[in-house]
């Protein structure tokens, strides 16, 4: 990918990829989306199933990936291009509890936060 500050998704059709194993797991669902969007089905070389063996394979020259924004990435070995604006994926997240269960205090306090952070 040489030295971009951006990529568009469509930029990618002709690569290879260590995706995660796990055909359920939420970013695997948005990678297999994105490929479908911009048109063509991704070359997979290795499915594996955690963000340290992606992040090794990848290192190693062995294909490109997909990662969480919250994957730490050690070294300069493997760099992180972020999708253009437009492009980029996300996905939904819940926060879910046992109404019929003992809260206790700091954990209903938490809940209460969210969300009424996610309420304005």
């Amino acid at each position: 990918m040489g030295k971009v500050s951006r990529v568009e998704f469509e930029q990618l059709s002709k690569e290879e990829f260590v995706t995660y194993k796990n055909v359920n797991s939420g970013i695997n669902y948005i990678f297999r989306k994105m490929c479908k969007e911009a048109g063509f089905n991704p070359k997979v070389a290795f499915e594996v199933s955690d963000d340290t063996a992606i992040v090794r394979m990848v290192s190693n020259g062995l294909g490109i990936a997909l990662v969480p924004v919250s994957l730490e990435i050690p070294g300069d070995q493997v760099i992180a291009i972020p999708f253009q604006e437009d492009q980029i994926p996300y996905r939904n997240q819940y926060m879910i509890w046992n109404g019929k269960r003992y809260m206790p205090p700091p954990v209903r306090e938490f809940r209460d936060f969210i969300t009424e952070f996610v309420e304005e």
